[in-house]
């Protein structure tokens, strides 16, 4: 499955927002307004999907480090698709320590 780093869309998600107003109030919202759309678009996706499929893929590789630190990233867990809130959680129950 086709998967963007975090990384990159938090980068991409920044250039198209903020790159987008500043140009817009230089050369006009008719030039710009693909830039916008870009970055909420990518915005979305970061909100409705998550950081879930990279810690996934991260977990199956057993780097259990690295898919927590990436499960963090999701700030917001109350806005995910129901479906990857489910395996949100079903992630963050895995990685979490045991008590003895």
């Amino acid at each position: 499955m086709f998967t963007i780093n975090i990384y990159l869309k938090f980068a991409i998600i920044f250039l198209c927002l903020v790159g987008g107003i500043v140009l817009s109030f230089v050369l006009g919202i008719g030039y710009t307004w693909i830039f916008i759309i870009i970055g909420l678009l990518f915005l979305a996706s970061y909100l409705l999907l998550g950081t879930v499929q990279s810690a996934s893929e991260m977990l199956q590789k057993m780097d259990f480090e690295g898919a927590e630190n990436r499960l963090n990233l999701t700030y917001f867990p109350t806005l995910l698709y129901v479906t990857n809130r489910a395996f949100y959680y079903i992630l963050k129950g895995s990685l979490a320590p045991k008590e003895r």
